[in-house]
């Protein structure tokens, strides 16, 4: 998520690039046990 605000001198508009598109994150669910962890998941 980006950030909608920013700042910039008094009287002048703020232009910036916002960076957006496909990021590659991955994200890793794993479940606990007893003995250790059990059975980790990665999903892209």
């Amino acid at each position: 998520m980006a950030r909608r605000y920013g700042r910039a001198p008094r009287g002048q508009r703020l232009r910036m690039a916002v960076p957006h598109g496909h990021w590659k994150t991955i994200t890793f669910v794993g479940g606990l046990r007893q003995p250790g962890h059990d059975r980790p998941a990665r999903d892209r």
